[in-house]
């Protein structure tokens, strides 16, 4: 059975940064816990903010070659965000590890 590595939504300890443009983004990587990637799985991104029209998504997006995605946020827009793998873009047999929901939520203040 396949198991999805901290879930590395394990959210790339909340790859929501912000760098010199003051882009907001939240990235990660989707992998088993030997590494091996998950390739074209589809995350999911919402959330509530502090801007117009205050609500964000649902932005959805697919893990690269790597298992990598990144979706840029509302820039600069303080709220809460969650990150949700979209189960049925997984093989069968994969199960979430870490967080066993297989969702993040955060908060950007």
């Amino acid at each position: 059975m396949k198991q999805i590595h901290k879930l590395t939504i394990g959210l790339v300890a909340m790859l929501v940064s912000s760098m010199a443009a003051n882009a907001w983004h939240v990235a990660g990587r989707v992998a088993c816990p030997d590494s091996t990637p998950f390739v074209n799985v589809t995350l999911s991104v919402s959330g509530n903010n502090n801007c117009d029209p205050g609500v964000f998504g649902p932005v959805t997006t697919q893990t690269d070659g790597d298992g990598k995605y990144q979706v840029d946020l509302p820039d600069p827009c303080d709220g809460t965000y969650t990150v949700s793998l979209v189960a049925s873009s997984l093989p069968a047999d994969a199960k979430f590890v870490n967080p066993a929901s297989g969702s993040i939520t955060f908060t950007i203040n």
